[in-house]
């Protein structure tokens, strides 16, 4: 299997506990944290986290340590103490100091196995477009492996505690974190959107087809990630296409033309379950044209990318209009 097959992107939530973390390996700085799930650039000598284990030894969660400060206008406090690594970011640009027009979620990636607070670097550039969208976000961290969801479950909670029912609140994530936010919005079905960019949606029969790019070994590698994560008994539990009818949150769907790990027909079979249930809800499903810009697994094309930044900013209007 090549070097970065393994490499879908993950999600955000709890941190384990130190006793846990203790016994994973801890990958040496500096990490290289490219976009969620991007391959490493060839001949870059920079390490690069271990592949997961066989899906027949279980799953073993890899730390990543902290990977420099998130800046300013960002809290590592704001939401209290919390099981994991936490980001929160004000408004910024010609939004700071308002009132935010809403909460994004944002949740890593790393194939549900790579965790630590070194992972909320892979998403802080998305933290920063939020914010300057007008947003407040929260970039969040979480126990690995089968408490993945639960992490995420628990830092949805206390944002909805903290700033209320009336204020917008949506997730992102990337690879095996926007499959945790998919999963979000199927058990916590006030969420207002999703975004999820080069999810899995099936972890039952993504390893049937081949990924964008026309490789095997990346889907058949989430297939393997997913069963040592969560157990091959409950990949169907697990996967978002199985709670189509409970999934009520405005969804944008997006992966790369050519993503090497995650098949194009993920994102479109979530679509058509989801309108089997309702005919007319707001999920759409975008194909990004592919090009030199490093996006989920893989490469963009700049008007691709800006395509995608304006399918977001569609998907939220509705919500800004509403509050």
């Amino acid at each position: 299997m090549r070097a970065g097959a393994w490499a879908i992107a993950v999600a955000a939530g709890l941190a384990w506990p130190a006793a846990a973390a203790a016994q994973a390996p801890v990958l040496p700085l500096p990490v290289p944290l490219l976009p969620p799930g991007a391959e490493p650039s060839p001949g870059s000598p920079a390490p690069s986290p271990p592949p997961p284990a066989p899906a027949r030894e279980g799953c073993r969660g890899a730390w990543i340590e902290s990977s420099g400060r998130p800046g300013p206008g960002v809290s590592t406090t704001a939401l209290g103490r919390a099981p994991a690594a936490y980001e929160v970011g004000r408004p910024a640009g010609r939004f700071r100091g308002r009132t935010p027009l809403g909460v994004m979620l944002l949740v890593h990636g790393g194939g549900w196995y790579i965790v630590g607070p070194g992972t909320l670097s892979t998403e802080r550039g998305e933290a920063r477009r939020w914010r300057r969208r007008g947003w407040l976000t929260v970039n969040l961290d979480y126990a690995p492996c089968a408490d993945s969801f639960a992490g995420v479950l628990w830092f949805h909670d206390r944002v909805r505690r903290r700033y209320g029912k009336r204020v917008p609140l949506c997730a992102s994530g990337a690879s095996a974190g926007g499959h945790l936010a998919l999963m979000l919005a199927a058990h916590r079905p006030a969420l207002d959107c999703v975004v999820a960019r080069g999810a899995p949606t099936d972890l039952r029969t993504i390893a049937r087809r081949a990924a964008a790019s026309g490789s095997r070994d990346g889907s058949r590698a989430v297939a393997q990630m997913g069963a040592a994560a969560f157990g091959a008994q409950r990949l169907g539990e697990m996967s978002p296409v199985a709670h189509a009818a409970r999934l009520r949150a405005r969804l944008l769907l997006a992966t790369g033309r050519r993503d090497d790990v995650i098949p194009l027909a993920q994102a479109a079979e979530l679509r058509r379950a989801v309108l089997r249930q309702r005919s007319r809800a707001p999920v759409r499903s975008l194909v990004l044209a592919p090009g030199r810009v490093p996006w989920i697994h893989g490469a963009v094309s700049r008007g691709a990318l800006a395509r995608f930044h304006a399918a977001e900013r569609r998907l939220v209007a509705p919500l800004l209009r509403r509050s």
